[in-house]
């Protein structure tokens, strides 16, 4: 049986009058939390701050774990794993340092290919990034999503892609499948209820 534990009373001092998350990410037994100036680790009854600031209205770091690595990515700031009680910055790459990293993601043979990082932005598609460089995907999923602000991506069980996206011409979302390929929308024709974002 699941019950809720307030870890209020457990923030560091300083933590406690004002603090705003914008992701929460679990893995294992540790709980992060970002905000816009801090990364909050949980783990084994305490809280480590970890100092990330992002530039003002930016929403702190977006939380990615690809295997046991927890990456931390935020406009302003290079693409960073989480080493211990600290970020260890891995990429200076504008596309990390000036983008909204939706999905990350391991390159396993999908709309990657295989070795390094396929990255999911915002406004501007996959990116692989491998060898330390990053460089654009021609991906399939990549003419599909021109246009749209992406908001949220899940990679499903069975490999396929869900994408939830605010456009010009309407919100809603896609499928794709575990290659990158079209597979479908996600809308009202389905009976689900997409809030205007």
């Amino acid at each position: 049986t699941a019950e809720f534990v307030s870890l209020a009373d457990r923030l560091p001092p300083a933590f406690r009058e004002s603090l705003d998350l914008h992701d929460v990410l679990a893995v294992g037994e540790t709980v992060y939390f970002a905000g816009e100036e801090n990364i909050l680790r949980w783990r084994e009854g305490r809280f480590t701050v970890i100092p990330c600031p992002t530039p003002p209205r930016t929403r702190g770091a977006r939380l990615h774990r690809v295997g046991d690595t927890v990456y931390a990515a935020a406009p302003g700031r290079g693409l960073c794993r989480i080493v211990d009680d600290r970020l260890e910055e891995i990429s200076t790459d504008p596309v990390f340092r000036d983008r909204v990293i939706i999905l990350l993601e391991p390159n396993a043979g999908g709309v990657g290919g295989s070795g390094g990082l396929t990255a999911l932005t915002a406004s501007h598609g996959f990116f692989r990034f491998a060898g330390g460089r990053v460089t654009p995907l021609a991906a399939e999923a990549n003419r599909w999503l021109a246009g749209k602000t992406i908001w949220r991506a899940l990679r499903l069980r069975d490999g396929s892609l869900a994408v939830i996206f605010s456009a010009v011409s309407g919100d809603g979302g896609m499928r794709f499948d575990a290659a990158g390929r079209y597979a479908g929308v996600i809308d009202q024709t389905l009976g689900l209820y997409l809030r205007e974002f």
